[in-house]
């Protein structure tokens, strides 16, 4: 017995720094004047060039409450979490305080200045982290509106965009593809019962992205409410895994 314990616990310490390997805690980086948490999944390298996930959080948190959604991906990419640059009591923002009591066209020139600030920190990203494909942009409340927007304004830098519980305002939606078959598709996931944002406008507007000519389709999740559900990740992650693996 002494002897063989004397074996195995050698070979356990053995394999506990591989499985670390796979799966390295997120390290804090900046880029563009924003702090992110960066790290690889599926045993990809912190060197490799690998497909590129951004992760937008949602208002009064930070990119920490998004690790656990993505560290079980089964296939090798680069999850880059960014942190808003407004400081909230709790977490940051992609807005300032007060955003959503202001009127429509001053919350119209806040959020263009936000998404245009992410998209120069996205380029940065990439400049830092050469990848391999367009980078795919998911966000939560907030930050699935500026997933949207992202994906309709810059259509030919990604591959796909997962606005999760987001809102799609009628002026920020385009009046036809300024990118035909370039498109990137639009997967909506929002919960049914999502009194914050509901889900009724965001629903009419992915259908008029879809009449325009978009690859838009939205999943409802019965009883779900404003929120990022275990279903919802799990159903997040199925989808990116099934895009990065096709030929």
């Amino acid at each position: 017995m002494r002897l063989f314990m004397s074996l195995l616990v050698p070979l356990l310490l053995a394999v506990a720094p591989e499985a670390d390997a796979r799966t390295p805690a997120p390290r804090e980086e900046h880029a563009g004047g924003l702090r992110q948490l960066v790290f690889e999944t599926g045993g990809g390298g912190a060197e490799q060039p690998l497909p590129l996930i951004v992760a937008l959080h949602y208002s009064g948190a930070g990119p920490e409450v998004l690790v656990d959604a993505f560290e079980d991906l089964k296939v090798p990419a680069r999850v880059v979490l960014p942190e808003g640059p407004y400081p909230r009591p709790q977490g940051h923002s992609w807005f300032p305080q007060g955003h959503g009591q202001r009127s429509t066209d001053e919350q119209a020139v806040v959020t263009r200045d936000v998404e245009r600030r992410l998209f120069d920190f996205i380029q940065a990203v990439e400049s830092r982290y050469p990848g391999s494909g367009k980078a795919i942009v998911t966000g939560v409340s907030y930050g699935g509106d500026l997933a949207f927007l992202l994906a309709l304004d810059h259509p030919g830098h990604f591959r796909a965009a997962f606005p999760v519980a987001a809102r799609l305002l009628p002026d920020w939606l385009p009046a036809r593809p300024a990118c035909t078959a370039d498109c990137p598709p639009l997967r909506a996931l929002h919960g049914s019962d999502d009194a914050t944002v509901p889900l009724g406008p965001t629903r009419a507007a992915v259908q008029t992205l879809h009449a325009r000519g978009f690859d838009a389709t939205l999943t409802p999740y019965p009883g779900v409410a404003h929120d990022f559900s275990a279903d919802m990740q799990a159903d997040l992650r199925a989808h990116i895994e099934a895009m990065l693996r096709a030929p």
